[in-house]
């Protein structure tokens, strides 16, 4: 079989098909391309048609299981003999050029923000503006809106991109581990006696980039140590004989206030406003919901295929109930939830019954 071809107009009503494409999906000329593929109801979830037609996006690739077969789809703009604006969608047979369902696909495993509301676009554009520098960059906003996937992008773009980033979560680690985890130790430092000297990471990654997730957390000897490393450069290890150089990009996250744990005595005031050069503030999900749908779109993607599924559609229903909902958990609540739904499916759509929200 031959690609086939057609051409969709902005409002997704199919323009023309060539004769492949007539006799795998029947003549669907003059009707909504989703109708004719979803029997009109719900949402195409890897389909650019739209983005390209309004000339968001200049092409488009994904796959999908139409008709019974496994297809690879191409999207480029065309122009048509009216000087109207098209959509050209070719659709492959995968299984004709030796291409099996389920292989691996690394286009798909995109390391951007997820997202098109004015907010993410913001977000997105700021990243990629600070990324290349070396100033510090306090990441704000609730638990789940993605402040660790924000600073791997930094790092990703950064200068010090090839070197490693060193993750430390603040509200998980006592303050006595977390110090000599983060600062070194020397010999004697514990209170048998015993403990052997050792450097700490922010010695041991010269030169890379260190994540504080959760600074709001941790206490004052802490928060005295890394004051030291951001205004002096030094690594001190508790009463060693000198500092250490440190040559490191602090990116630090929090889901605290650390405005209001400085005005009541919790966090200090010199440390925040080194902390603070650079404030990318995460907006909760249910401030930008027009983001909920492309970062449904991602999840299905990204788990049905680490499961094993076909799942390619929502009905509007289901769309709605995702929508109406106020995701206290945010992002994170809702992967887990569209976890659970692509897991669940026993076909390749996802109805409200599958939609499990805690």
């Amino acid at each position: 079989m031959s690609d086939m071809v057609f051409l969709v107009r902005n409002d997704c009503v199919i323009e023309d098909m060539n004769r492949s494409a007539i006799r795998a999906f029947g003549d669907y000329r003059a009707r909504l391309c989703y109708e004719a593929l979803h029997g009109g109801d719900g949402l195409c979830l890897t389909c650019p048609v739209k983005l390209i037609a309004a000339g968001e996006e200049n092409e488009g690739l994904a796959e999908a299981k139409l008709g019974g077969l496994n297809v690879e789809c191409s999207y480029v703009p065309f122009q048509g003999y009216k000087g109207d604006r098209l959509v050209m969608v070719v659709m492959r047979n995968l299984r004709e050029v030796g291409i099996l369902p389920g292989e691996p696909d690394r286009r798909c495993e995109s390391d951007e923000l997820v997202g098109k509301s004015k907010k993410t676009r913001d977000l997105r554009k700021m990243i990629h503006l600070v990324a290349p520098s070396d100033m510090t960059v306090l990441i704000s906003g609730e638990s789940g809106t993605g402040k660790e996937l924000v600073a791997d992008l930094i790092h990703r773009h950064s200068r010090r991109a090839d070197k490693p980033l060193l993750k430390f979560n603040g509200a998980v680690v006592a303050e006595s581990l977390g110090v000599s985890d983060l600062f070194g130790f020397e010999e004697g430092t514990f209170f048998t006696g015993t403990a052997t000297p050792r450097k700490g990471g922010l010695e041991l990654v010269h030169g890379a980039t260190v994540f504080l997730d959760e600074i709001g957390d941790v206490g004052p000897k802490m928060q005295a140590g890394l004051l030291r490393v951001l205004k002096n450069g030094e690594i001190t290890r508790g009463s060693g004989p000198g500092p250490a150089a440190a040559n490191v990009r602090i990116i630090a996250a929090t889901s605290k206030d650390l405005a209001r744990e400085v005005e009541e005595g919790r966090f200090r005031q010199d440390l925040y406003q080194r902390l603070n050069v650079i404030n990318l503030h995460l907006p909760p999900l249910r401030e930008r919901k027009e983001d909920i749908l492309s970062l449904v779109t991602h999840f299905i993607e990204k788990y049905r295929k680490a499961f094993g599924k076909e799942v390619d559609h929502i009905p509007d229903s289901a769309v709605d109930r995702l929508l109406q909902h106020s995701w206290p958990g945010n992002i994170r609540e809702l992967e887990d939830v569209i976890q659970r739904a692509v897991l669940l499916t026993r076909n390749n759509i996802i109805t409200e019954k599958e939609l499990i929200f805690n």
